[in-house]
């Protein structure tokens, strides 16, 4: 699997952070990709629900039982989710996350600290 091919054309994507709740935001991106058509598997995560929008759920990314292409990061502690993007060899990972520099002073501090 290419970085492009992983990008444009994943084989398997997984929604870390993935809700359960279709009106939250971390709900969008596994129903736009179903509405799209998207062909592929679709893993979402979250460690506290065994279903997400009528999909299996998974804890974390390491009890995937399978290859994932492309992992799409949804929650705030994107540093842990690509500890575990790059144990599983995951080729992209995306994110989508908040808590940084417009979450007040924490996140501001956390925003420095990234770009070092």
């Amino acid at each position: 699997m290419t970085l492009a091919q992983a990008l444009f054309s994943p084989r398997s994507v997984a929604l870390v952070g993935a809700s359960g709740d279709a009106a939250k935001n971390t709900a969008r991106p596994q129903r736009y990709l179903k509405k799209h058509g998207y062909a592929g598997k679709v893993f979402p995560v979250n460690p506290t629900r065994q279903e997400v929008l009528g999909e299996r759920s998974y804890p974390k990314l390491s009890a995937i039982p399978e290859a994932v292409d492309h992992a799409y990061i949804l929650i705030e502690d994107v540093e842990q989710a690509l500890e575990e993007c790059g144990k599983r060899a995951v080729t992209v990972a995306s994110i989508f996350s908040g808590g940084f520099a417009d979450a007040g002073p924490d996140g501001a501090r956390r925003s420095t600290r990234s770009r070092r």
